[in-house]
């Protein structure tokens, strides 16, 4: 595999973008922080990258999404291709399924182009760097591993696993060699009479004893199980067991073959760390999602505050509450133990609740109901679905019921055996007019609605029966 320098300014960089002023700027960032500019090669499409490529390998590759005669992901997802080096993918539209895309596709990283990014760029290799390096040792510690566990079973063909013959009472008629060796006793002998409670750990004897009461019972017992022992210099061990009946000398009695998997085990710990590591960091950026829209949502706030003209002003009390909606949908992620999913019950709640503060409603005079248990969906249904709500919500609390007028407002979501979603979100307000038609309209509330509409893949219908009635189905 091949080894980089950690230091940006001693590598060499390929910069595969077709905006030539963009290429131009990440060029001028890498020179600014004192790279050779001889290091630096740029390519504006892909034929461009593959033959520059086969010629001289870069270090790292900082490449355009979308390209001019094809996209990144054909080259990261063809290994002769891409090469044994770090490959980060910029691109304009910052949405989380691109992000996803490339970084499914064998991206290091994911860049959403801005000036900042370009001139942060020596900075970004620098980190990916030290993440491939980190990577390329994890790959050749499996390798390792691999490689052990080969050797292991090309052993167990040469030699027998650990191998005890015992009765029905669990005493032992005979021990192989290599059963000694796992224990660390020196004779049959010396294991026959060593008691059961100081050969295994306190969870694994106290397992034991009820798979005794349970064969004494004759019932049913598992032929392959795990146990932990003690070694007689006081190691622990953790052994694979495989219990079979058979004749021996005559008489019924049970083979139990010993396998060792202490370094599995290990093994498994690991991989339970890294994905608890893992799932720390996928907190973490929703958090910084939420956090970062937040701050978007106060400095909107803020703005509107010096804003006299009231139209203006509430077009940015609109865009704020788009944006806290979206927002929640990362709130309810960093709080949800399944970051898959979100309850959607308990988002539509708090989303409400904050409408009726920002249109200053009294619960009092709007009984607001939400209907949606055990509706659970993934990022990319709840946000448009969010934003719908957000957006028939907002028009019923300052329309609806404009002047004081009381009602109720009900929102009720579910799922058909076929597993459609149906959301319904009615008001019992004074009404659309009789020739308003949702799809035709020019408000941008409901051309909103309607694009995300066709996102979700779904239909809109809209009833005014006792008021106001949306129906949507996706």
């Amino acid at each position: 595999m091949k080894e980089v320098p950690a230091d940006p300014t001693r590598i060499r960089i390929m910069i595969v973008e077709n905006e030539a002023a963009h290429a131009e700027a990440i060029r001028r960032a890498f020179e600014a922080a004192g790279a050779d500019a001889e290091e630096i090669q740029v390519a504006g499409t892909l034929r461009e990258y593959r033959a520059s490529a086969a010629a001289r390998a870069p270090d790292i590759a900082v490449m355009d999404l979308n390209l001019p005669d094809g996209r990144a992901v054909e080259v990261l997802t063809s290994p002769p291709e891409s090469g044994p080096f770090p490959i980060l993918i910029m691109t304009g539209c910052g949405t989380e399924q691109a992000a996803v895309e490339a970084l499914k596709s064998g991206a290091l990283d994911y860049i959403v182009k801005s000036p900042e990014a370009f001139a942060d760029m020596p900075r970004t290799v620098a980190r990916a760097l030290r993440e491939w390096t980190m990577l390329q040792e994890r790959k050749r510690a499996e390798e390792a591993l691999r490689r052990a566990e080969e050797n292991f079973r090309r052993s167990l063909d040469d030699s027998p696993l650990g191998v005890r013959i015992v009765t029905v009472e669990g005493e032992t008629v005979y021990a192989n060699r290599a059963i000694l060796e796992i224990y660390g006793y020196d004779s049959i002998e010396e294991l026959r009479t060593t008691p059961l409670k100081r050969r295994y750990t306190p969870q694994s004897y106290a397992d034991q004893q009820i798979r005794m009461e349970k064969r004494n019972r004759g019932e049913y017992d598992p032929p392959e199980y795990e146990v932990s022992i003690i070694r007689k210099n006081g190691e622990v061990r953790h052994l694979q067991v495989f219990r079979k009946e058979i004749l021996w000398n005559g008489e019924k009695q049970f083979q139990v073959i010993y396998r060792d998997v202490t370094e599995r085990k290990k093994a498994e710990e690991k991989v339970a760390a890294s994905l608890r590591e893992k799932e720390v960091l996928l907190r973490e950026i929703h958090h910084r999602v939420k956090n970062n829209m937040q701050i978007i949502s106060s400095l909107l706030r803020l703005q509107s505050r010096s804003i006299e003209d009231e139209k203006m002003r509430e077009i940015f009390n609109e865009s704020q509450s788009r944006i806290r909606s979206m927002s929640l949908i990362h709130e309810k992620l960093y709080e949800s133990k399944d970051f898959s999913r979100i309850d959607f019950s308990d988002y539509i709640g708090k989303m409400v609740t904050h409408l009726f503060v920002v249109y200053r409603m009294n619960p009092g005079d709007v009984h607001f109901k939400v209907e949606a248990k055990d509706i659970h969906l993934d990022i990319t249904r709840a946000i448009p679905c969010g934003l719908i709500i957000n957006e028939l919500v907002s028009n019923a609390l300052k329309y609806a019921f404009a002047a004081g007028k009381k009602g109720d407002l009900l929102i009720r979501m579910n799922k058909d055996e076929s597993g459609k979603y149906h959301l319904l979100v009615k008001d019992t307000g004074i009404g659309l007019p009789p020739d308003f038609d949702i799809r035709t309209t020019e408000t941008l509330g409901f051309q909103i609605v309607n694009d995300l509409v066709k996102q979700l893949d779904g239909t809109i219908e809209l009833k005014r029966d006792e008021g106001t009635e949306f129906r949507i189905v996706f």
